[in-house]
């Protein structure tokens, strides 16, 4: 008997040495992670494959965003030493939605960023937009678009069929500030670096933008049926460029928003500032405030910018959650382009009311 006992001990202590090797090595390479990259990005260049987006004259969307996404890449690894940057597909070939959006997720990864060309059967029009995302697929946006860029699936199609709708809307809600902010910081950059015009930030309900635990905009690079746009993206000037803009654009947003948005509301509770919820911004004008939904708003603040932007903001409130709720019920009044902003913005400018 003692000498089984004795064998027990011994394997017991060798399984115990076993483990806490196991478990100094782990928490070694973690440490050793941590301090080579303390910020992911996921680059996603859209389509690939079977799928191969819209055409231009001379072009194909899935060629042009996966130059751009492995420029954007090499930009951001020489520009960033402690960023991580993955792209969910390296070369041309298919992947579906859902794996792109959960590679991001499964890397716990800080900003993922889609990449696209647009299409418009008028040629005149040109320009590149910055999505966020929407959780209500009725909002309007072009339907053609929704369904390329959804894979040709309706945006009904529920693309996480086991998840948990709520926990989705919660982190769409908690993280939709910090997409907006990101596509700005994009639009501003891509009018500096590139001869591409930037167009206005939207939102739709984008598949691919669904289920992430962290800030995503999806970017529409320029129009492929536009030759000006599609010159622009084919050459390799062109795709640089594009890809210096959105490297600035994530640089500045990593030195401002390290930890993200979320993650850092946990940390450190911010107290002093407040935010309201934007529904209009007018270029020397006054609002059209006798259509239906302005009758049910109540109260609203007009700011006026030194250029005579006049800026409507509905509320006051202490956290971005509360002011998110405001935003989902102006949206159900009419105003469908409401989105939250620190009060902060506005500090220069002139209450007219």
């Amino acid at each position: 008997m003692s000498l089984v006992y004795t064998s027990i001990l011994c394997y017991s202590t060798r399984v115990t040495q076993v483990t806490l090797l196991i478990i100094f090595t782990m928490l070694t390479a973690m440490n050793f992670v941590q301090g080579q990259a303390d910020f992911m990005v996921v680059i996603d260049p859209g389509h690939g494959g079977k799928d191969h987006g819209c055409s231009g004259e001379h072009s194909q969307e899935k060629h042009i965003t996966l130059a751009i996404a492995q420029k954007l890449k090499n930009t951001l690894t020489n520009s960033l030493p402690n960023c991580q940057v993955i792209l969910t597909r390296e070369h041309d070939y298919f992947i579906s939605l859902s794996e792109r959006n959960q590679l991001a997720n499964e890397h716990n990864a800080d900003i993922f960023l889609s990449l696209h060309c647009n299409y418009h059967e008028l040629k005149s029009v040109h320009g590149a937009e910055s999505y966020v995302l929407s959780t209500d697929n009725t909002i309007g946006v072009d339907e053609q678009l929704l369904l390329r860029e959804n894979g040709n699936q309706s945006s009904n199609h529920k693309i996480h069929e086991g998840a948990n709708v709520i926990v989705q809307q919660a982190y769409a809600q908690a993280n939709l500030k910090e997409s907006i902010a990101l596509a700005s910081i994009i639009n501003k950059h891509i009018e500096s670096y590139t001869d591409i015009k930037a167009r206005t930030i939207k939102q739709a309900h984008f598949a691919v933008l669904r289920g992430l635990t962290m800030p995503g905009v999806l970017i529409e690079s320029g129009f492929l049926s536009n030759l000006s746009d599609e010159a622009i993206l084919l050459s390799d000037l062109g795709q640089t460029q594009f890809a210096q803009a959105l490297a600035k654009s994530i640089e500045i947003y990593y030195e401002n928003s390290i930890p993200s948005f979320t993650r850092s509301l946990i940390a450190n509770p911010i107290v002093e500032s407040k935010y309201t919820v934007q529904i209009a911004s007018i270029n020397n004008g006054y609002a059209n405030t006798s259509r239906p939904e302005w009758r049910s708003v109540g109260n609203y603040t007009i700011h006026r910018s030194t250029n005579n932007t006049y800026t409507y903001t509905v509320g006051s409130f202490q956290s971005p959650a509360e002011a998110m709720l405001k935003q989902s019920e102006l949206y159900d009044m009419g105003f469908r382009g409401a989105f939250v902003i620190n009060e902060q913005s506005l500090k220069n400018q002139e209450k007219i009311n």
